[in-house]
Parts: structure tokens; C-alpha cells; sequence
């Protein structure tokens, strides 16, 4: 259901009998009792209020896993990203069930987001059929799509259907929250040309009509950084063709790059080039300085001898 119109559509659901009635209600905002059919209720609690707890359908059906009830609560994290990037995957709280139910499907496609890669589960017509599941909300989605992306980011060709996890970010009625930012960080990476080219048009698109800043772009190059998923010089070639759309989209990138650069302050100086290089063409372009939060970045790289001091110096100098 979309979150527009509830009370209009409530008004109308109001003549609707028994308990599918009392469903679709709730669903849309209003006060009903709650009844046996779990799944029914554990879906308009769903829709109700998308990542947010919903304790009367967890007093009714309690403990039936991640975004029943209780919403669920997901960190992407890395642990030991080598060898094959095995240690990279999802926390889920509560944690979910090995027999979730398979009338619940916002709990089973957190059951084991491990088990994508290398199924059925991972074809695309599957992928995208599970696409549909909660359509109005796609944290979960991006954060599952998260993690076969990031495993496979280093190869040309295995596993191209994953570019189906971020097919839904083209539309622009789509949210892009906190883990889609990260999943987009990480796609702008990848070595496979489909999942980097549509995750550079999501970012094109998205800056245009204002579903992501300067700053949230940041935010999910930042997030691909902490989980060892930064890929510089594949960065700079997808970032370079975002900034061609137009000038705020040339100042956008140039802003997200210079803030990015403080979660790569770890990195060997060389590697940093091809984005310092494209900061510089772009503030050069614009005539204007570097954001403040990218200066001290910028004057510890400053220091350093080869390229990327030339580069940090070259820009510094800009303002």
C-alpha cells in the first residue's frame, strides 16, 4: 500500500467485513483488535509502519523472526573479509528462524541472505520476484543485496544477476535509506560493468530529483569503505560519469569525494590518485574550493610525495 492517501482509503475500507476487513484497516492506520491470521497481520504491520516495531501484533504472534512484529534491526559488517570475502554478511535482530514460516516473506528473506549466491535463489527472475516483497520499504532489500554484491566485487562476470538488487532504486518514488546508500557505495565499485553502470545511474538519477545528497552519497562510499569494499580507481570512472549530467551533479560528486576521503585515511597515498585526480577536474571546472570537511584530508595527503601530494596540493591551492 502506499503511504499516501491512508485516511481517504481508510474511510473507504471502513464497510469491509470480518477479518480481512480489520486487516486492511489496521494496515492503513486505523484501530483494530488483532486477530489469528499472523500473516495477514504481520504484513499490515509492515506496511502500518515499515522499520518500526509493532507491539500489539508482537504481544499476538510473538517471536516469529526479523520484521514480524518486531522490525529488524540489520548492521552489515566484515569479519575476516579474506579469503573470498567470506567473513562479509549481515547482523540480524531478533535473530531469525531456520523454520520461518512461508507465509511470512519479510522474515524468510532475512532467514539466510548467506544462502544467495550460487542457488535458485539466485537467479534474476527469482531475484526479482522477490523484489515485490514489501515494495514500499527496501532496507532489507538493499541490505540482502548488500552482501552478494560486496563478495563478488572483484569479478567481471559471476553472479551478474545481483544488478537486480539495485534495479529498484531507479524509481523514483524509492526511498534511499541508509543501507541502500551502502549497497550503492559498494555497486559503485564492482568490476562487473552492469551492477557499477546502474548504480551510477541510480546516483545520477537520485541526485536530480532529490532522493540523495552530496552528503548521503558520502555516507555510502564511506560505508563501502569500513567494509574494505573501496575500489578507487572503478570509483573515479563511475563518480566522473555521474558529474557529466550537470553542474550541481559535478558539485555533488565533488563535495561526496572530498568527504569520503577521511574513511580512506588508512589507504597507501598511490591508491588515492584516481579520486584526487578527479577532485581536482572538478573543482579546476567549477572554479570553487573544497568542502571544509575534506580539507584535513586533504592537507595530510598534502604532505605526502608522488601524485597524490601534487594533487592534495593542486586542489588545497583552489581556496
Amino acid at each position: 500500500m502506499a503511504p499516501d492517501g491512508r485516511d481517504a482509503a481508510l474511510r473507504v475500507a471502513a464497510g469491509l467485513g470480518g477479518e480481512p476487513g480489520a486487516v486492511v484497516r489496521y494496515a492503513l492506520g486505523g484501530d483494530e483488535p488483532i486477530g489469528p491470521t499472523a500473516a495477514w497481520w504481520v504484513a499490515a504491520a509492515r506496511v502500518r509502519a515499515p522499520g518500526k516495531d509493532d507491539e500489539l501484533v508482537e504481544k499476538r504472534h510473538p517471536r516469529l523472526g526479523p520484521d514480524a512484529g518486531r522490525a529488524a534491526r540489520i548492521v552489515f559488517r566484515v569479519r575476516d573479509p579474506r579469503p573470498y570475502r567470506e567473513g562479509i554478511g549481515l547482523d540480524i535482530e531478533p535473530s531469525p528462524s531456520d523454520d520461518a514460516s512461508v507465509d511470512l516473506p519479510t522474515v524468510l528473506m532475512l532467514r539466510d541472505p548467506s544462502s544467495f549466491p550460487w542457488t535458485g535463489r539466485s537467479e534474476p527472475a527469482m531475484l526479482r520476484w522477490m523484489a515485490t516483497i514489501q515494495p514500499g520499504y527496501r532496507e532489507a532489500w538493499a541490505a540482502v543485496g548488500s552482501v552478494p554484491i560486496a563478495r563478488n566485487l572483484d569479478w567481471w562476470s559471476a553472479e551478474w544477476a545481483n544488478r537486480a538488487f539495485l534495479e529498484p532504486f531507479v524509481d523514483p518514488v524509492t526511498t534511499i535509506g541508509p543501507h541502500a546508500r551502502t549497497l550503492i557505495g559498494i555497486a559503485l565499485g564492482a568490476k562487473e560493468a552492469g551492477e557499477r553502470g546502474l548504480a551510477t545511474d541510480v546516483v545520477g538519477l537520485a541526485l536530480a530529483d532529490g532522493r540523495m545528497t552530496a552528503s548521503d552519497l558520502a555516507e555510502g562510499l564511506t560505508a563501502a569503505a569500513a567494509a574494505d569494499c573501496d575500489r578507487p580507481i572503478r570509483w573515479a570512472v563511475s563518480l566522473a560519469d555521474v558529474a557529466t549530467d550537470s553542474t550541481g551533479h559535478a558539485t555533488a560528486v565533488a563535495e561526496a569525494t572530498a568527504r569520503c576521503l577521511a574513511a580512506l585515511a588508512d589507504r597507501p597515498p598511490a591508491k588515492l590518485v584516481p579520486l584526487l585526480r578527479l577532485l581536482d577536474e572538478l573543482l579546476a571546472g567549477s572554479g570553487t574550493p573544497p568542502t571544509a570537511d575534506g580539507r584535513p584530508s586533504l592537507e595530510r595527503l598534502a604532505g605526502a610525495s608522488g601524485q597524490a601530494g601534487r594533487l592534495a596540493r593542486s586542489i588545497l591551492s583552489r581556496g
